[in-house]
């Protein structure tokens, strides 16, 4: 049975097997909640089937505002509308898919800290910290997890301090420009690295 318990800042949700998740589509289902983190949006897609590839998808500042923040630029997407579009593909090519998104430094680092032994791959946006922090960057190295660098715009041509990324060195690869199905081209890069 699943335990629930209630936080200051809303519902936090204690994982557990149960029979009575909600479902989304295709036999995927999903965890959605405020986790131990202050505000830190945790949403676990997984499948009826035991997944062979885990991957946690990380998203850093501002990326809860999706669909009002600057829409000529990021688009008209909602941040659901992004985590149901992930969900979709992990049933599709039948992977396990962890969503998660903060505004805080911090929790990136040890989300990605957790990756280590837990994940297969990790698909980190780390929206502004991308050009500040050298933490994330020590983070990803330390965990030894294969990470995808994600932007759903390419900071490549916009402002010259975008164009400075603290966390690419330690990434296998760098997906950029390409809106939300972004993630779905760094998802797919991570399963078939696994299964090579």
């Amino acid at each position: 049975m699943r335990s629930w318990r209630h936080c200051n800042r809303g519902l936090f949700i204690r994982r557990a097997r149960c029979p009575h998740r909600p479902f989304l589509s295709n036999g995927v289902g999903a965890d959605v909640g405020i986790g131990p983190y202050g505000g830190a949006r945790q949403i676990r897609i997984f499948r009826i089937e035991v997944s062979s590839v885990k991957l946690l998808i990380l998203n850093g500042p501002n990326l809860n505002l999706l669909g009002n923040r600057e829409p000529e630029i990021y688009g008209n997407r909602n941040y659901s509308d992004l985590c149901n579009l992930i969900a979709a593909h992990a049933a599709a090519i039948g992977v396990e898919a962890d969503i998660r998104q903060t505004n805080h430094e911090g929790v990136l680092v040890d989300w990605i800290q957790e990756a280590r032994g837990s994940y297969d791959g990790i698909v980190l946006n780390p929206a502004a910290y991308t050009h500040t922090s050298v933490a994330l960057l020590d983070a990803v190295l330390a965990a030894g997890v294969p990470t995808v660098e994600l932007h759903i715009s390419d900071p490549d041509t916009r402002e010259p301090f975008r164009r400075i990324s603290y966390v690419r060195p330690a990434c296998v690869a760098c997906v950029k420009g390409r809106g939300p199905e972004g993630y779905l081209e760094a998802m797919d890069l991570l399963k078939l690295k696994m299964e090579s």
